[in-house]
């Protein structure tokens, strides 16, 4: 949320945001991150195409994948592994179908179960960044991809909002 609220929502940006909670808090989390800031939190409606200035909550009891064109696809399929959304899943779907247009930022975590995906994303040379240890709620999964050497910037929300706006901003010149 703090992230959010400090990043402008006219960047060209769609995210995609990924977290463990209890299935029956699911639907009250766009409400709670999407407070006092202009993004778009979602949840996921099939067939929905990613939007810039939009962020879109991964679903707990239902899998996500990304068709070709990027339009979502929901099926009753059990994520793998312990935890529900499974962070690695959801990092390798975004990273298969926007690569090299994407990244990761791996906020405040109890599980490591991103860190492979983030290994994967990083070795195709996108960028990963990670919430540093001190601002972190619980570190542990951004400190292990941190320890897996995976990550190019650490910060806390603020500072990682900030430089997500300067990168942003220098790609778009970059295109021109």
């Amino acid at each position: 949320k703090t992230f959010l609220d400090h990043l402008p929502a006219d960047l060209p940006l769609a995210l995609v945001y990924a977290q463990h909670i209890d299935p029956g808090f699911e639907q009250q989390l766009p409400q709670v991150v999407g407070r006092h800031n202009a993004w778009q939190i979602r949840t996921c409606e099939p067939e929905h195409r990613l939007s810039h200035g939009e962020v879109l909550v991964v679903p707990v009891e239902q899998r996500l994948r990304f068709s070709p064109e990027g339009r979502v696809q929901l099926s009753r399929e059990t994520w793998p592994g312990l935890y529900q959304p499974a962070i690695a899943a959801v990092i390798d779907e975004v990273r298969q179908t926007f690569a090299p247009a994407c990244g990761a930022v791996v906020f405040s975590g109890m599980g490591e179960d991103g860190v492979d995906a983030c290994s994967r994303m990083h070795n195709q040379g996108m960028p990963v960044w990670t919430q540093s240890a001190d601002s972190a709620a619980c570190a542990v999964m951004p400190e292990a991809v941190r320890a897996a050497g995976v990550s190019s910037l650490q910060g806390n929300p603020e500072q990682l909002a900030t430089a997500m706006r300067r990168w942003m901003e220098q790609e778009s010149v970059a295109a021109l």
